[in-house]
Formats: structure tokens, C-alpha cells, sequence
């Protein structure tokens, strides 16, 4: 009979301990929280030294950080750095780049691993290498790649295509047409020219987005593509042709954000505050062909620069706001599924986010122009976890096992 009830008395006490998990994950998943123990300390001469501009996760979850700064952690890293899980160097990768404001723009892991960077910069490893360049895992420069820009060649804009094929705006070349100011360029993943892929563009293209059939989404101020007029927004067919099935919305201003959800549907973000004559603040859904989306009506007093989508419905989002619906809410906000704030977020910004990413554990992390997160020094980036609750309140679990056996 003592077997019975001290066996009766564990299985309760697991049963316990599986619904207080459970309690606490619910808990956890409806807010995210600042991870205390990531805080790379990267520095530079000034505050736009410190600029992360963008933070990308490799397969085995080191990071690479690319932005304008000079130190990481006390060590010389100029504009480009891997870390580990915890933030701290990686001293197996020492990529010799020396940009210049505003740095590294943009990183791409390749399914090899090697690493292609996009930005301000003139060499790598001392052999020259205008504003793209492609390095070894190690951060050395691959010299086989294929595509060398020349130093007019300042990239606009640039898209990493889900087939490893990479499309850049460039500069219209020598004898464009009279509007012609810009080119879209589609590169193999060997750096070869895809010369299949050819747009003209007359205007600016500031961001480019691939939907799931390939198609491609430009946004700016173009004003024409091969020739024919758009209005700030354009979808290109896989060849470059201009895409005239798709009805672009006619904003006030111009678009500097977009993103593709999941369900195909569009967001974008920008100055604007009217759509279609319609009022819609810096933020609006576009269905998949380009209409908008009435149902989803956020109010945000400036700019949104990014867009990350949760499973729930919910949308993350970043820029350099500092009220939305009426509310204080800076650098990054939580919006429901109708574009209306959910107040359960609890994570405050001192700075513009440009960027929120998804890691594969269900982490996020975000960089930007920040230098504190609820009111804790962060240097750019920083890391946000659902679990973070979770690892706190967990150890106690053991402690009950170890009474119940000392029985």
C-alpha cells in the first residue's frame, strides 16, 4: 500500500508539473522578451558607427552581423562579424573589409555556405572588390566568383531569389533611353549574367520582393518599366517584362517597405497616408494582385521599415514610429490580424528597427538604430525569446522528484 501511494503521489506530481509547463508556455508564447544574456558590445567613433545593419542566421546557428562599426566585444571587426549563439566572436571567421558609412547592407548565406556581402566597400582582403563580394566560410574572399562590379556600379537594391539567383538595380548604362536611370540585373549563383532576365527602369527602385511563383515585386518611385508607365509599385514576370495584370495601388508617397506573407497577400510601409484616395497610414495588406486590403487598418505615425509574421496571425513590426493607434509605442510594434495594436507586447525600442528576423529555435532578433531595449543597453541588435520565462521557472521541476525519493 506504501508502493501505491508514493507511486500515486509521483504520477501526481508530474501531472502537476506538466500542467504548470504548460501554464507557463502559454504564458510565455503571448508576449516576447528581451534575452538578457545575448549583448554583443559593438562600438565605433559615433553613434552612426554603431548602426547593425543587418543580422542574418547561418544553418548552425552562428550569426553574421553586417552594419558601420569598428569593434565587437573589444575586438577590431570592422563592418562584418560572426557569432556565436551567445554573442560572443567567432575567431574562426576574419573577413578583411573596411567599409565605409553606411557599411555592410547586405549579407546572403548560400546553400554551399559562402557568403555574399553588399555595401560600401572598395576591397576585401585587400584585392578589389567594389560594393559586392563573395567570401569563403572562413570570411576569406573567394576570387572564383564570377561577378566583379565596377566602381560606378553602386547597387540600389537587391533581391536573393529562392533558386540562389541574385538580382540587383544598378545604374542605367551609357546610351540608356532618355528617362532610363536604372537597371535590374539577374545574376547566377556563380555570379555569371543571366542574360534571360533584362528591366529598364525610369526612376528609383528602393526594395524588391520575389512571390512563391516568381514573379517580382519593385517599390520606390519608379515611374516606368521597359517603357510603360507605373506609379510607384510594379510587378515584374520571371523574364523582367513588366507584369500588367497586377493592379498597383497609387499611394501619395513612395513605398520603402514590403514583405509576402505566407498566405500570398502583401505588406508594405512607407511614408504614405493615402492609398487608392483612401486614408491609410504609413501601413496597408494588398491582396496577392495588388488591391487593398480594407479590412486591415493600423494608424502609425511614421514610417514601418519591416515586417515579420507569426503563426497566430499576428504581425511584428519595425521602423521609426513612436505611436501607434494613439499609443506611445516606439521602434517596434505587435498588430492583431486587423492592423490594430495588441497591447500585450512589452518590448520598447529607443530607435528605429530596420529589421526583424525569425531564428529556427522561434528567437527573433532585431537591429537597427537602437542603443536600448526596455530601457537595457543594446548596441544594435538584440535577441527576443518566448522561452526566456520558461529556463527561470523550470528548475524547481527536479526538486520534486528529489523529495518524493528521499520518501
Amino acid at each position: 500500500m506504501t508502493s501505491f501511494f508514493f507511486y500515486t503521489r509521483v504520477l501526481l506530481a508530474l501531472v502537476a508539473s506538466l500542467v504548470a509547463s504548460l501554464l507557463l508556455f502559454s504564458d510565455a508564447a503571448s508576449a516576447y522578451e528581451l534575452d538578457r544574456s545575448f549583448n554583443p558590445r559593438i562600438t565605433g567613433n559615433s553613434f552612426t558607427d554603431r548602426r547593425v545593419n543587418v543580422a542574418v542566421e547561418q544553418a548552425d546557428g552562428k550569426m553574421l552581423i553586417g552594419g558601420n562599426f569598428s569593434n565587437v566585444n573589444g575586438v577590431v571587426r570592422r563592418g562584418l562579424v560572426r557569432l556565436e549563439s551567445d554573442g560572443d566572436i567567432d575567431t574562426s571567421f576574419t573577413a578583411n573589409i573596411s567599409p565605409r558609412s553606411p557599411g555592410i547592407e547586405g549579407v546572403i548565406v548560400q546553400d554551399d555556405g559562402k557568403i555574399i556581402v553588399i555595401g560600401e566597400f572598395d576591397t576585401v582582403d585587400g584585392i578589389t572588390r567594389n560594393g559586392l563580394a563573395r567570401l569563403n566560410q572562413d570570411g576569406t574572399l573567394d576570387e572564383s566568383y564570377r561577378l566583379q562590379l565596377r566602381f560606378f556600379d553602386i547597387i540600389r537594391s537587391f533581391e536573393a531569389l529562392e533558386n540562389g539567383q541574385l538580382l540587383l538595380v544598378l545604374p542605367a548604362l551609357a546610351g540608356s533611353p532618355e528617362g532610363v536611370f536604372s537597371r535590374i540585373v539577374r545574376y547566377n549563383s556563380d555570379g555569371s549574367r543571366d542574360p534571360s532576365f533584362n528591366t529598364s527602369v525610369g526612376g528609383g527602385v528602393s526594395g524588391m520582393e520575389e512571390q512563391s511563383d516568381g514573379r517580382i515585386l519593385i517599390i520606390g518611385s519608379p515611374e516606368t518599366i521597359n517603357g510603360s508607365n507605373v506609379e510607384r509599385m510594379a510587378r515584374l514576370n520571371t523574364d523582367g517584362s513588366l507584369d500588367t495584370s497586377f493592379d498597383a495601388p497609387v499611394t501619395n508617397l513612395p513605398i520603402n517597405a514590403i514583405a509576402v506573407h505566407p498566405d500570398k497577400s502583401i505588406f508594405i510601409g512607407g511614408l504614405f497616408t493615402r492609398i487608392d484616395g483612401i486614408r491609410q497610414p504609413r501601413m496597408a495588406r494588398l491582396s496577392e494582385n495588388g488591391t487593398l486590403d480594407m479590412s486591415f487598418t493600423p494608424d502609425i505615425n511614421n514610417g514601418a521599415t519591416s515586417f515579420l509574421f507569426l503563426e497566430n496571425g499576428n504581425v511584428l513590426v519595425g521602423g521609426n514610429f513612436n505611436q501607434v493607434d494613439g499609443m506611445p509605442v516606439r521602434g517596434i510594434a505587435l498588430l492583431n490580424d486587423d492592423g490594430r495594436l495588441d497591447s500585450s507586447s512589452n518590448i520598447i525600442s529607443n530607435g528605429t528597427v530596420t529589421n526583424i528576423s525569425l531564428q529556427r529555435n522561434g528567437d527573433l532578433i532585431i537591429n537597427g538604430f537602437i542603443t536600448r531595449i526596455n530601457d537595457v543597453q543594446r548596441d544594435g541588435v538584440a535577441r527576443l525569446c518566448l522561452i526566456c520565462e520558461m529556463e527561470q521557472n523550470t528548475t524547481p521541476i527536479p526538486a520534486i522528484f528529489e523529495l518524493l525519493l528521499e520518501e
